[in-house]
Formats: C-alpha cells, sequence, structure tokens
C-alpha cells in the first residue's frame, strides 16, 4: 500500500524504496498517516479489512523500533494523529496491537478521562466504541460539555457556524445509515475540525498575523480554560489538541503568545516540559 502511495509522488519519497528518507516524521504524516490510514478510521473500516490490518501491522512494526527517532516519529506522526476526532481515536485503540496500544496508555497517562474511555471502549468492542467515549464525557464533565463548546465557538467565531452544522448534518446522516439516534457532535471533535482545522491553523499560517482574529482565539482559549477549571475532560481535549498544537511548533506559540491569556500561559508552562525548545518566554 505504501509503495503504491509513493509511486505518485517519485520526486519526493523516492528513497523510499532504498530504505532512506530524510525526514521520517514528515513522510508519516504526509504519505501513511493523513492520506491512508485517517480515512479508514473516518469511514469506520470493519475489522477484517485488509487495509486496515495491514496498517496496523505497519504501525506495530514501527512501535518496536527501539530508535529514539523512529520513536518520537511514531508519537507525533501517527498516534497523536489519532487525535483528531472522539470515533477516530476509540477506532484506533480498537484496531491497533500491543505494542502500538501500550504507546497510546503511556500517551495518555496525564489524561486519565480520556484513557478511562479508552479502556472501557477496549472492553465493550467496537460497537460500543463511541458510546463508551460519550458515558466517559457525561461522566466527568456533565452531559452540556458538547454544548458548552459548541456555544463557545459559535460566540467567538460566528462566522464558523456553518462548519459546525456540517457537522451535525453528518451526523445525523451517519444516525440514519445505521438506525440509530442521532448523537451530539462531541467536544473533541468540534475543537479539531472547528477551532484547531478551520481557525486556528489558517490564522498561524497568516503572514501578516490577522491580530483581530489572533485576539479572538486569545480570548476563546482563555474561556476554554476556565470551562476546564470546573471539567477534567474539557482540560484535557484543550491540552491535547490545542497546547500541544502550539508546543508541537514552538514558531506557532510564538505567534500567538503576544495575545495570549494568563490561563493559556500557565497551561503552556505546565506543557512545556514534555517538548524540546526553544520556547518565547
Amino acid at each position: 500500500m505504501l509503495d503504491e502511495v509513493i509511486t505518485s509522488h517519485p520526486d519526493r519519497y523516492g528513497a523510499w524504496s532504498e530504505g532512506s528518507v530524510d525526514d521520517l516524521l514528515e513522510f508519516l504524516l504526509q504519505v501513511f498517516t493523513r492520506p491512508v490510514l485517517l480515512p479508514l478510521l473516518r469511514t469506520g473500516a470493519p475489522d477484517d479489512e485488509p487495509a486496515v490490518r495491514a496498517c496496523f501491522a505497519y504501525v506495530e512494526s514501527l512501535a518496536t523500533d527501539p530508535n529514539p527517532y523512529v520513536e518520537s516519529s511514531v508519537h507525533f506522526g501517527i498516534l497523536e494523529q489519532f487525535l483528531e476526532g472522539q470515533d477516530v481515536l476509540l477506532r484506533a485503540w480498537h484496531h491497533s496491537l500491543p505494542e502500538t496500544r501500550t504507546k497510546l496508555v503511556a500517551m495518555f497517562e496525564e489524561y486519565p478521562t480520556t484513557l478511562r474511555a479508552l479502556r472501557a471502549a477496549g472492553a465493550a468492542g467496537a460497537a460500543g466504541a463511541t458510546g463508551a467515549a460519550d458515558g466517559a464525557e457525561r461522566e466527568q464533565a456533565g452531559p452540556t460539555a458538547s454544548a458548552l463548546v459548541r456555544d463557545l465557538i459559535r460566540k467567538c467565531f460566528p462566522e464558523q457556524r456553518d462548519a459546525i452544522l456540517a457537522l451535525e448534518q453528518d451526523e445525523r446522516e451517519y444516525a440514519d445509515s445505521v438506525n440509530q439516534p442521532a448523537a451530539e457532535v462531541g467536544a473533541y471533535t468540534l475543537i479539531s475540525e472547528v477551532f484547531v482545522g478551520e481557525v486556528l491553523k489558517p490564522l498561524l499560517e497568516t503572514v501578516p498575523l490577522d491580530e483581530e482574529l489572533a485576539n479572538r482565539c486569545a480570548h476563546f482559549l482563555e474561556r476554554l480554560s476556565e470551562l476546564g477549571s470546573h471539567s477534567p475532560f474539557i482540560k484535557e481535549l484543550t491540552s491535547i489538541r490545542v497546547t500541544d498544537h502550539l508546543l508541537g511548533h514552538p514558531e506557532n506559540w510564538a505567534k500567538l503568545r503576544p495575545h495570549a491569556g494568563k490561563l493559556l500561559r500557565r497551561e503552556v508552562r505546565e506543557r512545556q516540559v514534555h517538548y524540546s525548545g526553544p520556547f518565547p518566554v
């Protein structure tokens, strides 16, 4: 499968057949995780799908490699990419092989609410995965966690209303296809696809920086952090999907830091120990 993908990009990935890639992290992101693995997980491919088995066998082979460079590339290029949404995360957990699952557990040790949902999903099987995650959210943050995040996004970024409506429509269509009641769009999905995907990433790629939008993002993150002070679930998703996105590329934090409020700055200070800088102080 990888050879087929690489064939379409011979100039960039021709060295794959020779066992040599200049940047393994970028290679995994651009050739494997984003174009191959994540689409399979988004569609909920069945257990016996050969492509799913092949992908997770490949991930397992990388996860067992003791090389620190490979280990870091797998962590950021594959495992953290599962965090784009709750369904993707739980399907990845369900399909993962022993060493990969061990690394997922290690990644989530500091996120007990999320880890609890993963373990519940593993016990329940694929059919109960989404329900287990929803239950963990309700248990830890109350039944309005997704609604709180959704309403905050709408208030701070009214231009993203259509993006939220599209996600809700997708949820209804999926529910109809499996003859089940539609669930709320999860808070992880809202933060990943609407805030990070539609607002934060485009902002950080804009030159010069849109100061007005940067201020709105900072305000949103302060309000989200306030919600997180009362909800372990929201606090964890903020760290996983937002803070780690800022610190994974220090230039992102350098751009947003002048606009950041005290709660976001405190969160970044706490999370910096997991990353190599240098970071602006």
